[in-house]
């Protein structure tokens, strides 16, 4: 199916508009009237080899209804449905309200209750190990699409205070990407406000398939609790094997901009970029030319106010709530309980950047002294796992809470903060653990790690600035830059991979200047071990300890590891400064900061294999 226009593309409506389809959905199973599970192949919304031509002066899309509405250069707002071998070219623009992709505008798998509105778990027709059937059913996904923009660039934006601008797909529930091919991306905007833009998704999270599953989980024996496992599984969003390419820009044109902005990912829950793919016991390789990777060139300026940077403003785990886990934690055991772990932690595999003196800024916001983390690759990153991604050709990056030239913020899972129930799925799982061992790693499992993963400056080197908001006072202000790290809560670092020979592995290359108001350094600004009370409510784990041998065991597990990683300054050397307050924290000092070559402020943290070349 080919659809070519001769100067110019053009579809508008007031809630869904798409280049090729306005909405898509799925047929619902009283509709259908069969009590077999064998009509799901018939029941999702299919769009497959379709070409679209948006002409010599490009494609416009556009949804105007301002209550809320949805603009994709292909689909408007897919909910369960198979893509396949779609492409979009000469794309000028895509605008909506609440959600615009340069592909999708809202893309994502329904819930259970959309095909049939009963509770599946209590319908006799479909057994609970049909679930696995099922969620194939409600799955949405693309595979080998593409869009490509005019030689000038296209635009998406959205102009809703919340809104969601992606390169591809504005909001991503549940949604799942491969083989996908973006260029010619000139900008992505959203509002500075609470708005989220990536270069290739807005926002991303697990849906809430199983939220309807009420009191019949308690029910269910062992197998059905693992298919239904399987499910949870099925819901993380997930985007493998993707090309990402920004066209040149002027200084001054910022690429991704709004109030959570990252080059790749604006905002993202629980999500996997290649990881799962790599991982799976059928693609497992030592060979990185055989792995899914993820690319991203011509990145210049990114811009956020709460979280920026080079690939992701903000990385958390996911709401396991959502999901419907909360539901099923009191009766899993500990294998099963890690597993769902596993599906709520973001994980990211063979995904590195190219920029083009790559520019990362939080700006913060008036008012609050503890928003605005920035970071090369990622501005706050909690619980994350990362690997063999890295980020080139960095300028500066600049955050008025953390500021690191790979992330901003490392943050472990934690019970204590609001807005995600890793806290319950922590809680849960540390209390079913009676094996000390197996406690510590689950604790480390959630304190994240990156490994083999470097941040590059520019020839003339990388600036890492952290500074406060204008109008914000400095005497109520904390703030933290680091050569590659901000600041960093537990956690583990190790880039042995690129060693070359000289024994140590490298995390930071061409750095010329950190500075900071409370404290920096060259690879690290604050580094901290975390504590039983950020994690375990109530400081029960320590509950279960009997010996001296065994609380070490455990407070190994908040131990802030760093091997391998070096830090390279341009030729003649880098310096570290900080601005300093004078006031009093939790590390007792009461001078005007502190400044390290390596690290400004490390609190039980382990250091190996790592030297700083040169300070200046």
């Amino acid at each position: 199916n080919g659809i070519a226009a001769g100067e110019e593309g053009a579809g508008q409506a007031k809630e869904y508009a798409g280049g090729l389809l306005g909405e898509g959905t799925m047929s619902r199973m009283t509709a259908v009237l069969n009590e077999t599970l064998g009509v799901a192949d018939y029941m999702r919304f299919e769009l497959k080899d379709a070409a679209l031509d948006g002409g010599t002066t490009g494609l416009n899309v556009k949804a105007t209804d301002t209550k809320g509405s949805y603009a994709g250069g292909a689909i408007g707002h897919g909910t369960g449905g198979e893509v396949r071998r779609v492409s979009v070219a000469n794309l000028a623009s895509v605008d909506a309200v609440t959600a615009a992709g340069g592909f999708g505008g809202y893309f994502g798998s329904g819930k259970f209750a959309d095909v049939g509105g009963v509770n599946l778990l209590g319908l006799t027709l479909i057994r609970i190990d049909g679930l696995l059937s099922l969620g194939a059913m409600i799955e949405t996904f693309t595979r080998d699409c593409s869009v490509a923009g005019l030689n000038t660039g296209y635009t998406v934006t959205t102009s809703a205070d919340e809104g969601m601008s992606g390169g591809f797909i504005g909001e991503c529930i549940s949604g799942r990407t491969g083989g996908t091919n973006v260029t010619n991306l000139k900008s992505v905007t959203a509002s500075m406000k609470g708005g989220k833009a990536g270069g290739l998704i807005g926002y991303a999270k697990a849906g809430d398939a199983l939220a309807a599953a009420g009191e019949n989980v308690k029910a269910l024996d062992a197998v059905a609790i693992t298919n239904l496992l399987g499910v949870i599984s099925a819901l993380r969003p997930e985007f493998n094997q993707t090309n990402l390419s920004y066209i040149p820009v002027n200084a001054e044109e910022i690429q991704v901009q709004a109030d959570m902005a990252g080059g790749f990912i604006g905002d993202g829950e629980a999500v996997d970029i290649n990881y799962g793919t790599n991982h799976s016991k059928t693609t497992e390789t030592e060979d990185s030319s055989a792995k899914t990777a993820t690319t991203i060139t011509g990145l210049s300026k990114v811009d956020g106010e709460t979280y920026a940077g080079g690939f992701a403003g903000r990385l958390i785990p996911g709401d396991v709530a959502q999901t419907g886990s909360v539901k099923l934690l009191g009766l899993l055991n500990v294998t099963q309980l890690l597993s769902v772990m596993d599906v709520a932690y973001p994980r990211i595999s063979e995904s590195s950047i190219t920029g083009e003196n790559l520019a990362v800024t939080a700006a913060g916001k008036t008012g609050n002294t503890e928003v605005g983390d920035a970071g090369g690759y990622i501005g706050y990153g909690k619980a994350i796992i990362i690997e063999n991604s890295d980020v080139e050709e960095v300028a500066s990056v600049t955050g008025t809470y953390h500021a690191g030239g790979y992330i901003g913020l490392m943050r472990s899972g934690s019970a204590v903060d609001a807005g995600d129930d890793t806290g319950a799925l922590l809680n849960s799982v540390l209390g079913k653990i009676a094996n000390l061992n197996d406690l510590a790693g689950v604790l480390q499992a959630a304190s994240g790690k990156i490994t083999n993963s470097k941040v590059s400056g520019v020839a003339g080197g990388m600036v890492v600035s952290e500074t406060v908001r204008s109008g914000n006072d400095e005497k109520t202000a904390n703030g933290y830059a680091g050569g590659y790290v901000g600041e960093m809560q537990s956690g583990y670092i190790n880039n042995r991979a690129n060693e070359s020979g000289t024994g140590k592995g490298t995390a930071v290359e061409n750095l010329k200047e950190v500075n900071g108001l409370r404290y920096a350094g060259g690879f690290g600004g604050l580094v901290k071990a975390g504590s039983v009370a950020e994690v375990a409510e109530n400081s029960s784990l320590l509950g279960q300890v009997a010996d001296i041998t065994g609380l070490l065991t455990i407070l190994n597990a908040f131990v802030p590891v760093i091997e391998h990683a070096s830090v390279r300054s341009v030729e003649k050397g880098f310096t570290v400064t900080v601005t300093g307050t004078y006031q009093k924290d939790e590390t007792h000092d009461t001078d005007t900061g502190s400044a390290g070559g390596f690290i400004g402020c490390g609190k039980g943290v382990q250091i190996r294999s790592s030297d700083v070349d040169k300070l200046k």
